[in-house]
């Protein structure tokens, strides 16, 4: 048990680097206002969740303790494609990092295995990053890093957490942390604060610092996450006394928005 947990905190320090790639997605199942009003309870029920997930857990303490062979360590990210650097960059210091640490010893005298999946796919979907958590749990993963999309996000939080094992997302969406049905994940700790959080600060930052300008807002409409911040971002602004004077929309797919800023302007 006690190797178990030297092993868990040492992944948990790659949270600081893992953060560094982080973006903003979708959330798996709502919005995050809705999650954050199911916050209270589910801090408190935190337990019972910890508890059913206790006999997996022990199984997979006792499974890595008893192993000689490489510790996996799972990555998933988006690494191709036009949004590339969020994955990419968090991957290359990863290697770099677990590079250093093999070269070291390992962890417990153990080689790390670091294996890296792409996952970039668009629309919502979460496929990819399913079948590579799958795949990574399956092999004996004691840990999975990412991704930073929140609707791949709480889906492979679903899995990890069903099956003790250790997620570290870089995913904005407090959906990724706390289930459905309010309850927080045991296994899974968001590498970053939550989406409305940031752009609380903006909209303040914007009014205070930057003189109250009229403002205008062009969000993408595709993924429940966008929607909400910039609702949060509206909302926050002109509480304080600030002017929203226009709203544009586009999605995830869109390359052209030359009407939409023309008409903000």
């Amino acid at each position: 048990m006690r190797k178990m947990k030297k092993i868990l905190s040492v992944a948990l320090a790659c949270v600081l680097t893992l953060g560094l790639g982080a973006c903003s997605g979708s959330s798996g199942g709502g919005t995050t206002s809705g999650a954050a009003n199911s916050a209270a309870p589910a801090a408190t029920e935190a337990g019972s969740s910890a508890d059913s997930a206790g006999t997996t857990a022990a199984a997979a303490e006792t499974k890595a303790e008893n192993s000689d062979g490489p510790i996996i360590v799972g990555f998933l990210g988006w690494s191709s494609g036009a949004d590339a650097m969020y994955g990419l960059v968090p991957q290359h210091l990863l290697e770099t990092y677990f590079k250093k640490v093999n070269a070291a010893g390992g962890w417990l005298g153990r080689e790390i295995d670091f294996r890296t999946y792409d996952i970039s796919g668009l629309d919502g979907d979460f496929s990819e990053a399913v079948n590579a958590a799958n795949k990574l749990i399956q092999s004996g993963a004691v840990a999975i890093l990412g991704p930073s999309n929140s609707t791949q996000g709480a889906a492979v939080a679903e899995l990890c957490n069903r099956a003790g094992v250790l997620h570290i997302p870089s995913s904005a969406s407090q959906l990724v942390t706390v289930d459905d049905t309010g309850n927080v994940r045991p296994f899974t700790y968001r590498s970053g604060p939550v989406n409305t959080d940031q752009v609380v600060t903006m909209a303040s930052y914007t009014y205070s610092e930057l003189g109250n300008p009229k403002v205008a807002i062009l969000y993408e409409t595709t993924q429940v996450d966008t929607v909400d911040m910039a609702k949060a971002f509206k909302d926050t602004y002109t509480g304080l006394g600030g002017e929203i004077v226009a709203e544009a929309t586009y999605q995830i797919n869109d390359v052209e928005f030359r009407a939409q800023l023309t008409s903000l302007a």
